[in-house]
């Protein structure tokens, strides 16, 4: 891995959560959604969530990285998989995949146009 890589996955690494897990007022899409979720890689991380003290970044990335319960292969067809990575690289995806922030759509096209001009 080449420095330029290593720094951009630090640049991931350390984004904050999109979500807060334990907000003050309670209403949390961990307390509505994570805990409840029924795939494997979910119960796991809500597991290593409320037995240890591992930083999100790394419990995501260990997930992603070992594929040990599918989180990756599952990703096209599990609701409870899509919407924690989504919503864990949602400021990713709208800084550096062209993804419009509000909308949620592809912004390439308008990217181009701007370039060009």
């Amino acid at each position: 891995m080449d420095k330029q890589q290593e720094y951009n996955r630090a640049q991931v690494e350390l984004m904050p959560l999109a979500l807060n897990l334990f907000p003050k007022d309670g209403s949390s899409y961990y307390r509505k959604e994570l805990q409840h979720a029924s795939h494997p890689a979910m119960k796991e991380v809500v597991r290593i969530i409320e037995e240890t003290s591992v930083p999100i970044p790394s419990l995501i990335w260990g997930q992603l990285n070992t594929d040990k319960h599918r989180i990756c292969s599952d990703f096209k067809s599990d609701r409870d998989i899509q919407m924690f990575l989504i919503l864990y690289f949602w400021n990713y995806l709208c800084c550096f995949a062209n993804i419009d922030f509000y909308t949620g759509e592809d912004k390439t096209e308008f990217v181009m146009k701007m370039i060009s001009k």
